[in-house]
């Protein structure tokens, strides 16, 4: 991450908080509240909506524009929704989203 965006320390703090915090909060909310389940029970609707929001809050907090946040939460959540497997990684690729997307709206 730092290597790629490492110019720009706003984008890599706000990506990685969007991966602590958004993924975080979306095993907590989705284990704890999560009735809806999809992908074999492993996610619920629940926990990414829990992801989408905090991710969102946390770019809107680095002072991104509404828009730029709405895209990022939206591409890391999606990206946190897709199933774990050996060969993908969401702690990986969730910060990795929205650091590109992040990347397009710099300021």
């Amino acid at each position: 991450m730092i290597s790629f965006f490492g110019k720009n320390p706003k984008i890599v703090s706000a990506s990685l908080f969007c991966a602590a915090l958004g993924d975080a909060l979306a095993a907590l909310i989705g284990k704890t509240f999560g009735t809806h389940k999809i992908f074999g029970g492993h996610k619920s609707l629940e926990g990414s909506i829990a992801c989408f929001l905090v991710c969102a809050l946390v770019c809107l907090s680095f002072g991104f524009p509404l828009f730029a946040s709405l895209v990022a939460a939206a591409i890391g959540t999606a990206l946190e929704f897709l199933p774990t497997t050996a060969y993908f990684n969401d702690n990986l690729w969730l910060p990795l989203g929205s650091a590109i997307v992040l990347s397009w709206w710099r300021r």
